[in-house]
Parts: C-alpha cells; sequence; structure tokens
C-alpha cells in the first residue's frame, strides 16, 4: 500500500518572492494544502483544497479523517528547522505512521541579514515569538544579536531596552 507523505514545507519571512522554486513545486503537486490562514491564502490561486490549522492535534486528524489525500503540503513561514512549528507536526504524523519530508524555507534571520549587508555567523540568535527568553542578557553578552519577535515583541523589546538603558 502507498504511504501517505506530508511535506512540511518552509515557504520563508514574506511574499512569494521569499519562497524557494521547490517550496512551490511541491506545493503544486500534492493532494491537499493545511496550514495556518496568513501562510495558506498565498496559495488560494492553485486548486488544491485547502485546511486551515496550525495546532499539530488537529492537522492529524484532519489526514486520518480524509484518506483520500495521499500527498499533503503543510507550510510553515521562514525555515522549518529555525524556531518552526514543523518539528511539532513531523513527530505528530510519523506517530500516527505517516512518512514526512522536511523542505527548508528562506530564514528571516537569513534575509534580514542580506538586506543589512550583514554577516550573522558570529550572532546570537533567540527567539520570543511565543516563548520566554531572557534576551537582554544575551544582548549584554553578545556584539550582535538576532531576535525573532511575535506580535508584541517590538514593543516588549523597547520597553526592556530603555529600562536596563541600553538605547
Amino acid at each position: 500500500m502507498y504511504k501517505r507523505v506530508v511535506y512540511c514545507i518552509g515557504i520563508g519571512p514574506g511574499g512569494p518572492f521569499g519562497q524557494t522554486t521547490e517550496a512551490e513545486a511541491c506545493v503544486k503537486m500534492c493532494d491537499v494544502l493545511v496550514g495556518a490562514a496568513r501562510m495558506t491564502k498565498r496559495f488560494l490561486d492553485l486548486d488544491i483544497p485547502c485546511f486551515e490549522a496550525y495546532q499539530p492535534e488537529k492537522i492529524r486528524k484532519f489526514l486520518e479523517e480524509h484518506p483520500e489525500y495521499q500527498t499533503c503540503a503543510a507550510v510553515f513561514s521562514g525555515d522549518t528547522g529555525f524556531y518552526s512549528g514543523a518539528k511539532r507536526l513531523a513527530e505528530e504524523l510519523k506517530d500516527a505512521g505517516m512518512e514526512v519530508k522536511i523542505l527548508p524555507g528562506i530564514s528571516s534571520v537569513s534575509m534580514l541579514a542580506a538586506r543589512l549587508g550583514k554577516s550573522w555567523e558570529d550572532a546570537a540568535i533567540r527567539s520570543i515569538h511565543g516563548r520566554r527568553q531572557n534576551f537582554i542578557h544575551t544582548i549584554s553578552r553578545n556584539t550582535k544579536t538576532f531576535l525573532i519577535l511575535g506580535k508584541d515583541g517590538g514593543e516588549l523589546l523597547c520597553r526592556k531596552l530603555a529600562e536596563y538603558q541600553m538605547q
């Protein structure tokens, strides 16, 4: 019997020009697309069914209830190996006996560093998107720090920098 395949695909940090051609081609060959609404809307012009969810348990349940979908594209912002939900989804789906293949995307750090004309091999990289992080400690001990920010991350960053007099 043919084993179901779920591709966890990083679609880059921004618009369609930030995703790889491999990611675009893979989405087009799949039977169904899953992901957060802000990710899946990029693919509305494709004639492919779409399920809007990002929680691994919901995606697993949906796929178990729809055996007609043998190849699935699960789309994630940025790079699937860099603070991505792809890790949890892969674990959840492998437990369900599905084959999972990971396709990386362009990380926001890589893109920002390139646009700033800076290298990033010597940078401390942390995320405060959906997690607590002692970033003031990191900033104070590193010449270069990249922080991945969430919805209110910029406000928090500015407030903490002012509080610790790190303007």
